[in-house]
């Protein structure tokens, strides 16, 4: 008995990608040019996937959206989650050492502004604080 042939019939596409499969089964090593690594976009990608995993738009203002918690801060609106803009401006630079503050005073000005002043007072004493994947 002989062996059946079957007729396969494909697209145009798929047989293009029939063959970038096939030329692409061989032993040699990728190029690292050429493998995957995790990119700024992805790293965007992967924070929006956080921000909405965990509803940070129900209290937080995040790029003009969400915020819908702020509307329970009418009268004092300094006491509302805050605003978030994008990623900003790094507060230390680069390499700075963490330093634990002391406050030594507090005023108010006149329209409410609160002004508090601090001294520097040894390490910084850090908890556990872990979000949940």
């Amino acid at each position: 008995m002989g062996a059946m042939i079957t007729a396969v019939i494909l697209a145009d596409d798929d047989i293009e990608a029939l063959m970038v499969f096939l030329r692409g089964r061989t032993e040699a090593k990728i190029k690292e040019n050429y493998r995957y690594s995790r990119t700024f976009s992805q790293a965007v990608v992967d924070g929006q996937r956080l921000v909405a995993r965990y509803n940070c738009t129900g209290c937080h203002i995040i790029n003009g959206h969400g915020g819908d918690i702020r509307r329970l801060y009418e009268k004092n609106p300094s006491e509302a989650p805050p605003i978030l803009l994008g990623e900003g401006k790094r507060l230390f630079a680069e390499g700075t050492v963490p330093t634990g503050l002391e406050l030594t005073g507090t005023t108010t000005s006149g329209t409410g502004v609160i002004v508090s002043t601090y001294r520097r007072a040894g390490g910084v004493e850090t908890g556990s604080f872990e979000l949940e994947d």
